[in-house]
């Protein structure tokens, strides 16, 4: 899809990029290998009225930032930067020197480019009884397996393949987290480079932060002139941060999940295949790299793209607002229970929609760039959504999916945008309007459809799941509700389900018409729960929604006589958490009483084991009370000892709690 007409590039084909000094270098394929070109550039600086920065651009409208300066190298841009703070005068610095070269020069990676162009290598690495061992695999179906007991050798061999093989993204579950690290820590040992990037240059590394799910975690970024380094751990949680499925993150358990076969690396292959297209091509909208694209959150890559276009149009950037509280969606449990032959009515797009529809963009945008890009990207989508339906070639449906996916990601982070605290261009009192709007709809359809005495289970900020009187159809319902909305809002009937249960407000299970069941909300499916209690939850929700509730109480007392008898495998109990800092960092942070203890870093540090930041800790509840701290009564899965000491009265407690959960329902 041509992407010219939304977003302008310089230069097309670019595979990969890195900036040193003043100095940017570009790769593009050249037959089986690649070309490089280097170019200088400038760093750019937006900032208000300074005297002392003579050679300043005056940009149009009245906003704080409305000055544009341009600097030969990194050390004046710092030295103007520092004169900047020490008079107080607002600015804005762009986040690295890739940035600053792509928005000096208009560039954007991988433009006239299609994902499956894209040249991925997988790499998994292992060391076992003195052996180093790793396994590659591309997309061009190769693989291979090296293994040495001469560390220097197989990292020779190791560096000497990446190079033959010329991937532009590395990438690999834990790639981040353990094989890198380790990798690196071999090659210091062996004091020899890891020379994975292009033109032989070295690997090397940087602490950073990225979010997920309202949480800030620890990690190692990685960087390889001319190639991207993914790890698919990180995609593994995004996607796990939006459906809430997965129990644990090693590859066994994601290949049985999406019944994925083949080698370790061939998995990985099939996973990046899955998760990776979405970023691909938003890369091609933002002003940043792959890595970036993915380690960023949504707003602020928004921002990127929002102060990139400014700069580039010479127009003047405003100063964030400071955070206001604003009400939120509306969210509405009408009935619990088991229901039957239930509907699911969608408002596609809500806030984007009402933006779009009534012409709402920030207060500061003067130059109508917010409601500009949102409608091009809007545009661009529907048009892949139509491609990915009507394409016959596989490979063109695939590609035509992934483009409108990344488009949605984009098109409904506008909305958030406006509540970003660092977005330069936010604005709380549109964002408190949108949600006003968008509550004002949601109470318009409820009563349209209480009139219609259809009887509503459960709304969720721009979706209602509701059942149909008797002698009425689904399309004279939307027919007619889709006559009652205001212009530019639209919806669509998307679900048909056999049978609901609705336990409280967005904690629900659905099952549908083939016979799949999906839970929702955190009561029902949290990771917080040990795999006992979701799997008990699943077979009782089963059971209700195939209409046996008599069936809940067996499956509890089958379970208290495992747990009691010590029958059920020890993995069941297992608690797994996620290390947001090194266990040196927590110790620290105890020291000094800014931390609260924790058992998985209390483990992590007795163990003796070097853990880091993104690592998982699967452990247990040991001891004899039912209740008891868990931090100090408690023991590492791979401690296990031959003799289970499992706390069996702490978790028979936990699910008499989970069985009286339930016993409102069976009841009825």
């Amino acid at each position: 899809m041509d992407l010219s007409a939304l977003i302008f590039s310089s230069v097309s084909g670019v595979r990969g990029a890195s900036a040193s000094g003043n100095t940017l270098t570009l790769y593009f394929a050249n037959g089986a290998s690649f070309r490089a070109e280097t170019r200088s550039f400038r760093y750019p600086l937006l900032h208000a009225k300074a005297d002392t920065l003579p050679d300043a651009e005056m940009l149009s409208g009245s906003n704080t930032l409305n000055f544009l300066s341009f600097f030969p190298d990194e050390a004046s841009l710092d030295a103007a930067v520092g004169e900047l703070k020490t008079r107080a005068i607002p600015y804005y610095k762009w986040r690295d020197a890739a940035g600053a070269a792509f928005f000096d020069q208009k560039i954007r990676l991988y433009q006239d480019l299609a994902f499956h162009d894209l040249r991925r290598l997988q790499l998994d690495f292992a060391v076992k009884e003195g052996i180093f061992t790793a396994e590659l695999s591309d997309t061009s179906h190769w693989r291979t397996t090296i293994s040495n007991a001469s560390a220097r050798a197989f990292l020779e061999k190791l560096t000497r393949l990446v190079a033959e093989r010329d991937p532009d993204v590395i990438e690999g579950l834990e790639l981040s987290s353990r094989v890198l690290p380790e990798l690196a820590a071999l090659a210091k040992k062996e004091k020899i480079p890891l020379d994975f990037g292009r033109n032989g240059a070295p690997l090397a590394s940087r602490r950073s932060r990225f979010v997920t799910d309202g949480r800030q975690q620890n990690v190692l970024v990685f960087t390889a002139p001319g190639r991207e380094m993914v790890d698919l751990t990180h995609l593994a949680i995004f996607h796990d941060a939006v459906y809430r499925d997965f129990e644990a993150f090693d590859l066994d358990y994601l290949a049985g999940y999406f019944q994925l076969a083949g080698t370790r690396t061939e998995v990985m292959r099939q996973l990046g295949d899955m998760w990776l297209p979405s970023y691909f091509y938003q890369a091609q909208i933002l002003p940043m790299s792959l890595q970036s694209v993915i380690l960023r959150g949504n707003g602020s890559s928004l921002d990127a793209l929002f102060v990139d276009a400014c700069g580039t149009m010479r127009a003047s950037v405003p100063l964030p607002e400071m955070p206001q509280f604003f009400e939120g969606a509306l969210t509405r449990s009408d009935a619990a229970g088991v229901f039957f032959d239930v509907l699911h009515c969608d408002v596609r797009s809500l806030y984007p929609s009402i933006l779009l529809a009534e012409k709402r963009a920030p207060q500061r945008d003067e130059t109508g760039l917010f409601l500009s890009l949102l409608g091009e990207l809007r545009r661009f989508r529907l048009a892949a959504k139509d491609r990915a339906r009507d394409a016959v070639d596989p490979i063109e449906k695939r590609e035509a999916s992934a483009v409108q996916s990344a488009f949605k990601i984009l098109i409904n982070s506008f909305y958030g945008y406006l509540g970003f605290a660092q977005g330069c261009f936010n604005d709380y009192a549109l964002a408190a309007r949108v949600t006003e709007r968008g509550r004002e709809i949601m109470r318009n359809m409820l009563d349209f459809l209480g009139e219609r005495d259809c009887r509503v289970i459960e709304l969720d900020t721009d979706g209602i799941y509701f059942q149909l009187p008797q002698g009425v159809s689904a399309l004279e319902i939307e027919t007619a509700l889709r006559q009652t909305l205001p212009p530019g809002i639209e919806i669509e009937f998307d679900g048909d389900y056999r049978a609901m249960f609705s336990y409280k407000s967005k904690n629900y299970a659905l099952l549908d018409r083939a016979g799949k069941t999906t839970l929702a909300g955190a009561a029902l499916k949290s990771r917080a729960l040990e795999p006992f209690q979701r799997e008990f939850i699943a077979d009782c929700v089963g059971a209700l929604l195939a209409g046996e509730p008599a069936k809940v109480a067996s499956i509890a007392d089958r379970l208290e006589k495992a747990i009691s008898e010590r029958q059920l495998p020890l993995e069941k109990f297992a608690k797994s958490e996620v290390l947001n800092d090194s266990p040196e960092s927590y110790r620290k942070k105890l020291e000094s009483g800014t931390g609260r203890r924790s058992a998985a870093y209390e483990l992590a540090l007795a163990s003796g084991r070097k853990y880091a930041a993104g690592d998982r800790i699967r452990f247990y509840v040991t001891g004899d009370r039912k209740k008891l701290p868990v931090v100090g009564n408690s023991r590492l899965l791979d401690d296990a000892p031959e003799v289970r000491d499992e706390n069996v009265p702490y978790y028979l407690e936990k699910l008499a709690a989970l069985r009286a959960m339930f016993d409102p329902f069976t009841k009825e």
